[in-house]
Parts: C-alpha cells; structure tokens; sequence
C-alpha cells in the first residue's frame, strides 16, 4: 500500500505486516513500493509458496485485509462492505422471522463481534446474543427473544 506524501519524523520510509495469510506492505514512496512488491513476489515464486489465484499483488492506495478496508487517504481502517451488509441483512432477517437456531445466531454474532472490534464502544452489547448462542441445542430453530433482537438491531444502528 502506498501512503504518499512523507514517512514520518519518528519511524521507517517502510513498514511490513504479516497477519494470518495477509501480508501487507507500507510504502511511503511508490517507485521504492513497486521496487519491493516485485522482488517480494519473485521471492515466494521462486521458493515454490503457493499464492492463491485470487491474490492481488499490487501497489494500491487502500486494501482488504483482516476483514476490513484499510485506506491511505484519508488514513481509515473500517468494515469491509460485504462483511457489513452481511450483519445488516442478517439483523434484518432475524428481526422479521424472530426464529432461528443458535448455531446461526451465532455465525451472525460473529461477523457483528468482528466488526465491533473496530468500534470499541459497541463490544459490550451483546449479553442476551451470547446467552442465546449457548443453547445446548445449536441445530432446531426456535423463537428467538425480543432482547437479543433488540441487541442486534442497536448493534445494526450504531
């Protein structure tokens, strides 16, 4: 990712992350970005690393990393749009029918805990969510209470 403009007083021109199977390369200068991306690429092809078909390997002002955009200009880090209209369309869904099995409240609660990772206020709303996911029974839909639809909306809102 190239940031532009100047690398900051206290730290490096260029900064490297690893998380799970994302590598993310900060660039203050894209010719040097460039540069490195292309030795970096011919390095794991030439150690024989597998790269999946769908990798993009480029230099670029934002990227999809972790679940979330990160972006340069102006500098943010927020949910990715697939993740977020999944939590939205799913609280929705759920606020209508009122029934669903645990098991799929909680695939639900886990995109919603990954995307309120990103806004701490929001992380310690879901103590009727997590009651409900815990059922012994995962697997038969049952009614689900007005409390933990009422977290999820407030989730969804905010």
């Amino acid at each position: 990712m190239v940031a532009g403009g100047q690398p900051p007083p206290w730290g490096p021109s260029r900064v490297a992350s690893v998380a799970a199977d994302d590598v993310m390369l900060f660039h203050y200068d894209g010719d040097q970005g460039e540069a490195e991306l292309l030795c970096y690429d011919e390095s794991l092809e030439s150690h024989g690393a597998p790269r999946s078909s769908h990798t993009n390997i480029s230099c670029a002002s934002s990227m999809v990393a972790l679940g979330g955009e990160l972006m340069a200009v102006p500098p943010a880090f927020c949910p990715e749009a697939h993740r977020l209209s999944h939590a939205v369309s799913g609280t929705l869904a759920l606020a209508t029918h009122a029934k669903a099995a645990p098991n799929a409240v909680s695939s639900l609660l886990g995109v919603c805990q990954c995307i309120a990772i990103l806004a701490r206020l929001v992380s310690g709303l879901f103590d009727n969510v997590y009651a409900f996911v815990r059922r012994e029974d995962q697997f038969t839909a049952a009614d689900v209470p007005p409390e933990v639809i009422d977290e999820l909306v407030l989730f969804a809102a905010l």
